[in-house]
């Protein structure tokens, strides 16, 4: 390909960049809906999934969720507001956006950055076309993606010398521009190349109108496609609300459209072995004492965990068996909805030498591609190459091409899609479900709300937690172990996210481990009072550590020593119930110091009233005797009420210098109800100890 229609295809794939031409560039579209939608909202913020589904009620256009990310949060859309929050995007518009919604904004294309990169590097591009050679590249770049789709229309299609860019012919010089251009630390040139990479499939479609090479919807239809477990995980809600929404979408296409919907046997078996696995791991540290709206409240990916937590709120019976019938009968129901067939009968004979010796070799081909890779192997092996060789064989060579065949595997898994495109001349068995949207929503009405359920497929980059949902679960079951108080519970969390979980969970650590370091973390929180006994812990628990690591590792010397080692273990162990009675012990006191300090605080207003008791009589006293010292006032008051000839006046004012008694009396009996009093006072000791035994339980 030249270097002008490569311009060309870079122009129409670097969308975010483009220029005036809004209607070659599908995406100036998508960001002029998106602004008229936001519009109408006013002032009103929208999440992402909110916008999506304005745009498909109001103007029955389907968007879907990378589009949507992608334009509102790009540097050159300075007129959306966006906020992360909760894990969701929200955006507005900004008022002067409103009022220059129709302005351009000048773009940064592709030539912009590589003039830029030989202004700044004259010397390393002196008497080469660098810009051809950045070209070729990135021509290059683009191509693997766009040839590992062209082969499901062309099974004969080599993936061999493109999948690897490093095999790719070029000099040292070029290797050496190409590096220095793709290690500049430029946000926006690195955006740009994103996007001439992740537009391999819009290109396809646009240049693959005529010939052969042509999809129509009339081609595709009446094939047979089986699901990948990690396809029923998501639909199940198992990964989450957002993406079960999507999936179901993207099966009801296929009910929509006549296609078939398989599990095979092999899939099934595995989704069910793999359920009871992740509950038996579940099982392994869970606690009635756990309060799982707690789990919801901190950001992790959506899994079993999650989703069983999210199940068990508001239950009173949670036990795990029923939460495994729980999944069953949400698995039932899925296949009744979608009308799903399960394919019981292998079309292979797996007692069969050959078909034995494939199926090993598929497995072991598929580890070793997965692992070559560095990634996780996702499921099992053994079920991915039984699902491999089942629609093998299912398709009886009718592997010309994507219109030919009709037997597909749906799944999510990356890895083994790549090993299967990599493998001889057949049509890919492997697709992702964004690949077969993609081509369906190319030919089919946009404003149906199928395309949604692309976004759930694509394998965007996840925003980094601080821990996974297994060690969430573990480190919960630890702080509930010390305490059963929501309130406690949240607070010992919510210091622990704060703090990064540091010290608790790290990679190295064992699931013991984390369990144990949760617990000593809650203990640390809610008995920082007593510093001696936190500190006679941790070195206990120190040293229970060290004696542990220490049977292990020498467990497998010497036999005699083993049993030693299972001694002292065992005599470490009752130091620990020891103390655990010393515990016991001190929190008995730390209760008795507090019912003595709420005894005197009960006390207290008593003794004030004996003060003014005393006041009262020595004003009652003073009234006959010392009747000749100067300072002597309530005589003097007593003379001053003789003095006056009113009878009623004289009578309420001697009545009033003996209402003090009255007071005196009910001083008395409060006095003698908290000070002297003993029923009284043990009455109220136990209910003290009471509240403060509850306390401290």
């Amino acid at each position: 390909m030249n270097e002008e229609r490569q311009h060309q295809l870079f122009r129409l794939s670097a969308v975010l960049y483009a220029d005036n031409n809004y209607e070659v560039v599908p995406k100036t579209i998508h960001r002029k809906v998106i602004e008229s939608a936001l519009l109408e909202c006013g002032m009103e913020e929208y999440s992402v999934h909110q916008i999506i589904d304005f745009i498909q009620e109001r103007y029955s256009i389907t968007f879907d969720e990378e589009s949507v990310r992608e334009i509102v949060t790009s540097k050159k859309e300075e007129g959306f507001l966006t906020n992360h929050r909760n894990g969701n995007l929200y955006v507005c518009l900004s008022e002067k956006r409103k009022q220059t919604l129709q302005a351009k904004i000048s773009n940064k294309t592709i030539d912009f950055f590589i003039s830029e990169f030989q202004g700044n590097n004259t010397q390393l591009v002196a008497r080469v076309d660098s810009k051809a050679i950045l070209y070729k590249f990135l021509y290059d770049i683009f191509s693997t993606n766009t040839y590992s789709f062209q082969k499901l229309i062309n099974n004969k299609k080599d993936l061999s010398g493109i999948i690897n860019l490093e095999n790719s012919n070029y000099s040292e010089k070029e290797k050496e521009i190409i590096n220095n251009f793709l290690q500049w630390d430029n946000f926006e040139k690195n955006k740009a190349i994103f996007n001439i990479a992740s537009y391999a499939l819009e290109y396809c479609m646009l240049t693959n109108k005529n010939g052969s090479s042509s999809i129509h919807l009339d081609n595709l239809k009446n094939k047979s496609f089986y699901l990948d477990t990690n396809i029923i995980y998501r639909v199940l809600g198992i990964n989450g609300e957002n993406r079960q929404k999507r999936s179901k979408t993207f099966l009801k296409k296929f009910n929509d459209s006549g296609e078939k919907i398989i599990i095979s046997k092999s899939t099934e078996t595995e989704f069910k072995d793999g359920i009871k696995g992740h509950v038996d791991r579940i099982r392994n540290y869970d606690s009635p004492r756990v309060n799982s709206i707690l789990f919801q409240e901190v950001e992790v990916q959506r899994d079993i965990y999650n989703f069983y937590h999210k199940w068990r709120i508001g239950k009173i019976n949670y036990n795990l068996d029923l939460f495994i019938a729980e999944i069953y009968s949400i698995y039932d129901n899925f296949k009744k909805e979608f009308k799903i067939q399960v394919d019981t009968v292998k079309p292979f004979d797996i007692n069969d030498k050959k078909v034995d010796e494939l199926l090993k070799n598929y497995t072991s081909s598929i580890s070793t591609f997965k692992q070559n890779e560095g990634n996780e192997i996702i499921g099992s092996a053994t079920i991915d190459a039984e699902n491999i060789l089942w629609i093998e064989m299912k398709r009886e060579n009718k592997v010309q091409n994507i219109f030919d065949t009709k037997y597909f595997f749906i799944s999510s898994d990356q890895s083994l899609r790549r090993w299967d495109y990599q493998r001889e001349d057949k049509t890919p068995i492997v697709l992702l479900p964004s690949q077969w949207m993609s081509i369906l929503l190319r030919y089919l009405n946009r404003t149906e709300d199928d395309f949604k359920s692309f976004v759930s497929f694509l394998n965007l980059k996840n925003s980094e937690v601080l821990i996974n949902s297994e060690k969430l679960h573990i480190v919960l079951t630890g702080i509930a172990e010390m305490t059963t108080s929501i309130e406690q519970q949240r607070f010992i969390l919510n210091n622990l996210v704060e703090n990064k979980f540091n010290s608790v969970v790290s990679r190295s650590m064992s699931n013991e481990q984390i369990f144990e370091n949760a617990k000593k973390y809650a203990k640390s929180k809610l008995e920082n009072e007593v510093e001696k006994l936190k500190i006679q812990n941790n070195d206990l628990t120190g040293k229970y550590n060290e004696i542990s690591a220490d049977i292990t590792v020498h467990k497998t010397a010497v036999t005699s020593e083993i049993q030693h080692l299972k001694d002292e273990k065992e005599g470490i162990k009752r130091k620990l119930s020891d103390k655990e009675k010393e515990n016991i012990h001190l929190k008995e006191q730390l209760i008795e110091s507090e019912i003595k300090a709420e005894m005197r605080k009960w006390q207290e207003p008593a003794k004030w009233l004996i003060a003014l008791g005393f006041l009262i009589i020595l004003f009652m006293t003073l009234q006959f005797c010392c009747k000749t010292w100067s300072l002597n006032y309530p005589y003097k008051l007593v003379m001053w009420i003789e003095t006056i000839t009113n009878t009623v006046q004289k009578t309420t004012l001697t009545t009033l210098m003996y209402a003090p008694l009255i007071g005196l009396w009910l001083i008395s009996k409060f006095v003698w109800s908290r000070l002297i009093s003993k029923d009284k006072k043990s009455e109220t000791k136990l209910k003290i100890k009471n509240n403060v035994t509850v306390k401290y339980k």
